[in-house]
């Protein structure tokens, strides 16, 4: 039974499986050619969602599944499409189309033909303007093309195009159909080529022909194929050959008319690209890194942004940083830079205290020159052991704004060290060149109850007093001093502090609570000397 079961279902499975290859056999030639045309669809654009974006028509012209009518059977139409990205004749390009006529003979009324044209990218908007035997081109310069032309015209029109050669017809409206390249001059004169024109056979039915165009932009030869016929023209006008180019597909009716369609099977082409170059630059306009050239199709939009460049900073965003490519590009996008502003700050130091700064400021690339010979010479009783500082030092291109370097000292032979001398502030110690008179003496230990509470600051001042030099102090509090506050100014390749105090102390020691040393207690004059010589240099002096 079981056996029976599986024979009935290998049967069933197989019968159901010949019926599903019956099915898939009579669907076969119509499911592989739609997938075929999908592809071709797809990769030209030519769904009509893709066809409205990718192509403009106008006049009478439209779009109707994959179909551009460009006119209906009626009388003084005339209708275009042309393809919204430019190509690029540098490059080869090629068309397959079909293209239906209409039904009538220009006998029967029938006219007035179609068109494939190349027309200067800038002057695209000017298409169907004049209707006939221009096919919508008329008063456009430098335009060519290739026309399937259904209607014979014994005499052209002053200014729109010029009489068809006599070989196919002998009055108006009574020829035969030919297909033959055409070209404006400067003011936009169609005019037919007899060169190669050659006589097609007439349509009757509305039906459907292959056109075939390909260019081959090396030896800048355009072939047409059509009813086993092939035209060929080589293009030497430069106009053409170097600027972007539109393609566009026209037709036109007059007193005579016919329905005028195409489908484009293939378009392969090159669209057109335009170049902007971005330079990055100084005040002076020098380069400061390698220019950077960008690429894109016509009417793309295109975005940019500034180096990041060290030492330096963007000092100018230019307006055309973000835009659209456009037919005359080929300009520059120029980001401006100006370099950073660097410190240099040299400390004299002995035994991890800093008795001297020289701080220097400048802008990248310029060099900073520092001997320390002067100081030294103020620093009597100290010479240099070691240092880190080159001499000269060229403010890289960097982010980096400050720099430190280190001159350490140590005392000379005859001088005895004593480190109770050494203020315990790590940013000052006492100025060495300051007289005896005009350092507060350290408080007595045992007397604390009788001397005035400084500030911190003027501990700090007061504290490296060398032990030999110290008075008793004096019962009668001095009165408060109020100091200016002196202005640290900042000189282009000059020290704009040289002395032992930092900003944030200095500021301290200018406040109401600052005491003044025993000293200040003499006459006005002595008092002036003594600020002077606490806030000044020497050489200041």
């Amino acid at each position: 039974m079981t056996n029976n079961q599986n024979k009935i279902n290998r049967l069933y499975y197989l019968l159901a499986f010949s019926s599903t290859l019956l099915t898939v056999n009579q669907l076969m030639p119509y499911t592989v050619a739609n997938a075929s045309a999908s592809a071709l669809i797809s990769q030209s654009h030519l769904t009509q969602q893709q066809l409205i974006s990718n192509f403009t028509t106008n006049g009478s012209a439209k779009v109707n599944h994959h179909i551009f009518t460009l006119t209906d059977d009626h009388p003084m139409l005339s209708g275009a499409a042309y393809q919204n990205t430019p190509i690029d004749l540098s490059q080869d390009f090629s068309l397959d189309l079909k293209v239906n006529l209409g039904n009538k003979l220009q006998q029967q009324g029938g006219g007035d033909g179609l068109a494939f044209a190349l027309v200067p990218f800038e002057k695209v908007s000017q298409v169907n303007h004049t209707n006939g035997g221009a096919f919508g081109l008329g008063k456009i310069a430098n335009v060519f093309g290739f026309k399937l032309d259904t209607y014979y015209n014994a005499n052209g029109e002053a200014g729109l195009f010029t009489g068809d050669p006599k070989e196919f017809g002998t009055s108006e409206g009574n020829g035969s159909p030919f297909g033959a390249f055409f070209g404006s001059s400067t003011d936009g004169e169609i005019q037919t080529y007899e060169h190669d024109a050659m006589a097609i056979k007439p349509h009757t039915n509305d039906d459907f022909e292959s056109l075939q165009i390909v260019y081959h932009a090396e030896t800048q030869n355009l072939m047409v194929t059509y009813q086993s016929k092939v035209w060929s023209y080589h293009i030497t006008d430069e106009d053409l050959l170097t600027n972007p180019i539109s393609l566009v597909f026209s037709a036109s009716t007059g007193t005579n008319h016919n329905l005028q369609q195409l489908m484009i099977e293939r378009n392969d082409y090159h669209p057109y690209t335009t170049s902007l170059r971005i330079n990055y630059l100084d005040e002076q306009q020098h380069p400061l890194a390698a220019s950077q050239t960008i690429s894109g199709d016509l009417n793309t939009p295109y975005h940019t942004k500034p180096l990041s460049l060290a030492g330096f900073k963007l000092a100018l965003q230019p307006n055309n940083a973000n835009g659209i490519f456009t037919y005359h590009d080929n300009r520059s996008i120029n980001y401006y830079y100006e370099p950073l502003t660097q410190y240099v700050t040299i400390n004299f130091e002995y035994q991890g205290k800093i008795l001297r700064k020289a701080i220097f400021s400048g802008h990248t690339g310029e060099q900073i020159d520092f001997s320390p010979v002067s100081t030294l010479a103020q620093l009597k009783d100290y010479t240099m052991s070691q240092t880190d500082w080159p001499g000269s030092f060229v403010l890289p291109k960097d982010n980096n704004t400050t720099w430190h370097f280190t001159i350490r000292l140590e005392k000379n032979a005859s001088q005895p060290v004593n480190n109770s001398t050494i203020s315990q502030h790590t940013d000052r110690v006492a100025d060495p060149f300051l007289s005896q008179t005009q350092i507060r003496p350290q408080p007595n230990p045992s007397n604390t109850q009788s001397t005035p509470k400084a500030s911190s600051a003027s501990q700090a001042t007061t504290e490296n007093a060398t032990s030999q030099s110290k008075k008793p102090t004096s019962s009668k509090q001095s009165p408060a001093v109020t100091t200016p506050k002196k202005k640290h100014v900042i000189s282009k390749n000059q020290p704009y502090a040289l002395f032992q105090d930092t900003v944030s102390d200095f500021n301290e020691m200018t406040q109401p609570n600052f005491q003044p040393s025993p000293a200040s207690e003499s006459s006005s004059f002595t008092q002036v000397v003594t600020l002077l010589a606490h806030y000044t240099l020497l050489a200041e002096r």
